[in-house]
């Protein structure tokens, strides 16, 4: 069932992006981008990022990235999960642009980046492990809880049954 799902699936695709629904809008978009309101613009600071190739920016642009990261993950033993989440966030984002990258990089500066990833997946595994850790302990906890709740009615019911029967007997 799930198998003829995902080829009905693949074959809408396939048909959606050979239409011309689809390459009339894919045409609009190319237009749209080669030639938006931020193509015109005359100051100097837009003539600037105009004048700077794409591969330059996107290697800044992962530099940029990759300094955040670090900054942020400074502390992780110390982190609470909300923050350690947001972390293995911006570091699976990282990993995305760097992978997204290899033809856009040059082959050189793209092979800086390839340990940088290795390290990023190391990490990410071991940040999902520690997310993991925590999803348990927590479900434990809730166990115990709901087990103490539980031997406390029990408890109680008891020392109510326990009365009851020594009433009857007096």
């Amino acid at each position: 069932m799930l198998q003829t799902a995902r080829t009905d699936a693949f074959d809408a695709l396939k048909e959606a992006l050979q239409s011309d629904r689809y390459w009339r809008w894919f045409d609009g978009m190319w237009d749209w981008v080669g030639s938006g309101p931020w193509t015109t613009r005359q100051n100097r600071r837009a003539a600037q990022r105009r004048a700077v190739p794409v591969a330059v920016f996107h290697a800044r642009r992962l530099a940029r990235w990759h300094g955040k990261l670090c900054q942020r993950s400074r502390g992780l033993q110390g982190m609470g999960k909300n923050k350690r989440h947001r972390v293995r966030l911006a570091s699976k984002r990282l990993r995305y642009a760097i992978e997204f990258s290899e033809g856009g990089l040059p082959a050189d500066v793209y092979a800086s980046w390839r340990n940088v990833l290795k390290h990023l997946r190391k990490g990410q595994q071991l940040l999902g492990e520690l997310n993991d850790d925590e999803v348990r302990r927590a479900l434990v906890e809730s166990a115990d809880a709901l087990a103490q709740r539980a031997q406390e009615r029990k408890a109680k019911h008891q020392r109510v049954h326990e009365r009851k029967r020594k009433s009857k007997l007096l």
